[in-house]
């Protein structure tokens, strides 16, 4: 917008003027100009896309991310994920896998687009492609644990619980402030028969939420990510506990 606003003023300053008559640097400004209000706006309607999605407003971020696809072509696959992410949020499932594909055709190795054809193959039930899909995108980004959760969450549609929690346990060493891995884990320890180790990481999850609620409000976060220290200094001491 900037770039934009200040292209204006100066075709306004040589309004009347032939192009010939300009110095080269008067050119040159005006070239450069030209070129950043260009990406400026082809990179807001990737941006307004995304955050149309972002909103849950996933139709209208389709057709928002669809205008982008002939100008953002500096980025191909992460317009293409975001396209499949769009379908994934609509249940357009077989869509989404094409927009994922396109994305590997360009990158081969695409973590996201991994667990992209992975959530698609999980929406068509397709637990063995979905538990294929996931397992390759740990395999191109072990420390993502993103990519641990969604693996345990179609071993555990597939009744491998015991698997499962091992996969969510690696999640939570990449990350402990992760409320939906340490919510699902609960789950699985009372399915399992531990409902004491369930309900501790039921507590570890409401501490996790808590974090980023205050994250989200502009409390700054501590510099340990320790959830497990968070629930210690809630719950009261017992007598005789030394602090």
């Amino acid at each position: 917008a900037l770039a934009k606003d200040e292209l204006t003023k100066v075709l306004e300053e040589f309004q009347g003027r032939p192009w010939s008559d300009l110095s080269k640097e008067q050119q040159r400004r005006v070239r450069h100009l030209q070129q950043r209000s260009r990406i400026n706006q082809i990179s807001l309607t990737f941006f307004r896309g995304s955050l149309l999605y972002a909103e849950g407003r996933f139709e209208e971020a389709l057709d928002e991310l669809l205008q982008a696809r002939q100008t953002h072509t500096h980025n191909l696959p992460g317009l293409y994920a975001k396209l499949g992410d769009c379908c994934i949020g609509l249940r357009r499932y077989d869509e989404a896998s094409q927009w994922y594909q396109q994305v590997l055709d360009l990158a081969p190795v695409h973590p996201t687009a991994r667990l992209g054809l992975a959530r698609a193959a999980l929406g068509r039930r397709d637990h063995e492609r979905a538990l294929q899909e996931a397992i390759a995108g740990v395999s191109q980004a072990y420390n993502n644990p993103a990519a641990h959760y969604f693996c345990a969450r179609v071993l555990r549609r597939m009744g491998r619980l015991s698997e499962a929690i091992q996969s969510l346990k690696i999640a939570l060493e990449f990350n402990s402030v992760f409320p939906e891995a340490q919510r699902l884990l609960s789950v699985l320890y009372r399915k399992t028969g531990q409902p004491e180790v369930a309900r501790q990481h039921l507590e570890f999850a409401r501490a996790a939420s808590a974090r980023i609620s205050a994250y989200h409000s502009g409390a700054p976060l501590p510099e340990d990510t320790d959830v497990p220290l968070d629930v210690d200094w809630q719950r009261p001491a017992r007598i005789g506990e030394v602090w």
